[in-house]
């Protein structure tokens, strides 16, 4: 028997499905922790990155 991680047996069960979180950089300004404002937006990164996990069916 071989035992997996968290992700791997989510993912084999069909329990992981990927999202796509926005238009930012892997760090930096415009990261997921980002403090510039996004573009033509009212709200920075960082609020981009809790909007989407916000809306995980995790809470």
């Amino acid at each position: 028997m071989t035992v997996g991680s968290p992700f791997n047996r989510a993912s084999q069960q069909g329990r992981y499905i990927a999202q796509i979180s926005g238009d930012h950089a892997h760090d930096g300004d415009t990261g997921y922790f980002g403090q510039k404002k996004v573009s033509g937006k009212n709200y920075t990164y960082l609020d981009l990155t809790l909007q989407k996990i916000e809306q995980l069916p995790i809470w």
